[in-house]
């Protein structure tokens, strides 16, 4: 959201919905398929896919930035607009500097799927049987439970790890903790408020104490 009465979707493949007051809008991108839409709150947006692509808007419009390899961007993140990282198949993680992509060498070579990236540099990954941190030019695996690590989310001074197999762990140190069975946790997004997890079918709300949510249903009409 660019604010409660303002919001962006990303229609899998290449097409942008913007939904306003004055009337919703779509934008259709040229290139490849688009997977994955990320804010700066209060600055600008991007957006990722295949083949390393992606697009950036600061304003009204969407700029392609060439990508750093061919491989495909699965997550991107990034506290300020200095700090934008992505993270993508075969160990890619590339840093944006301005409208170019930066390839920082990983000797993991695991896809990861989930980047967190905090106002100190750190950077946090997860991927497939990976959970990772980049500390000072260090790369540390946190001694986690097996699993696929797909979603990576701060929240009230916690961070929290979404898997595909038994669902929301908690950071404790250089350690992940199982904290709540979801089956799923495939992505998160944070506000001050709530900590919204999309499961399955189910989307998960968490306070920090109490959990809500809902269920979607298909009739298969």
């Amino acid at each position: 959201s660019l604010a409660p009465d303002r919001h962006i979707t990303l229609e899998l493949g290449r097409r942008l919905h913007d939904l306003t007051p004055d009337g919703d809008h779509s934008t259709k991108l040229s290139g490849v398929s688009l997977s994955k839409l990320f804010r700066i709150p209060g600055g600008p947006q991007y957006v990722i896919g295949e083949k390393g692509s992606c697009h950036v808007r600061d304003g009204s419009d969407w700029v392609p930035i060439p990508p750093a390899s061919t491989r495909q961007l699965n997550s991107v993140h990034g506290p300020t607009h200095d700090l934008v990282h992505a993270c993508g198949n075969g160990g890619t993680l590339p840093r944006l500097r301005g409208h170019t992509w930066e390839a920082l060498e990983l000797p993991d070579r695991r896809d990861l799927h989930a980047i967190e990236v905090s106002r100190q540099g750190d950077i946090h990954l997860g991927g497939a049987g990976a959970a990772l941190c980049l500390r000072n030019g260090e790369l540390i695996a946190l001694d986690a439970p097996e699993g696929d690590y797909v979603a990576i989310r701060s929240f009230k001074g916690r961070r929290y790890w979404g898997d595909t197999s038994w669902g929301l762990n908690v950071q404790d140190g250089d350690a992940l903790v199982p904290f709540q069975g979801l089956h799923y946790a495939l992505s998160m997004h944070a506000s001050q408020d709530q900590l919204v997890i999309t499961s399955w079918k189910e989307v998960f709300t968490f306070d920090g104490e109490r959990w809500g949510g809902f269920q979607l249903s298909y009739d298969g009409d």
